[in-house]
C-alpha cells in the first residue's frame, strides 16, 4: 500500500527542511506498513494544530489543510 499523496502535501507543510522530510518520509513509509498510518498521521497533525498559539494561525492552516484534502479528493474522482 502506498501512502496517500495528500499525505505528502501535508508532510512539505509541516517540515522545514530536507532531513525532517527525508526523516518524516520514512517514518510515514513504516507506519504504513503497519496499518494504522492514517490513524496515527491524523493524530500527527491534530498534536501539530494544538501546539500553534495563536487560534488565527491554527484556523488558517486547518482551513489550508481541508482544502488540499478536497482538491485531491476532487482529483481522487
Amino acid at each position: 500500500m502506498r501512502i496517500p499523496k495528500i499525505c505528502f502535501l501535508l508532510l512539505m507543510v509541516f517540515t522545514v527542511n530536507s532531513d525532517q522530510k527525508i526523516k518524516l518520509s520514512n517514518v510515514l513509509t513504516r507506519l504504513n506498513q503497519s496499518g494504522t498510518f492514517l490513524k496515527i498521521f491524523g493524530d500527527f497533525v491534530a498534536s501539530e494544530l494544538r501546539m500553534i498559539r495563536s487560534a488565527d494561525h491554527r484556523k488558517r492552516l486547518r482551513h489550508a489543510i481541508q482544502k488540499v484534502i478536497l482538491e485531491m479528493s476532487d482529483k481522487d474522482d
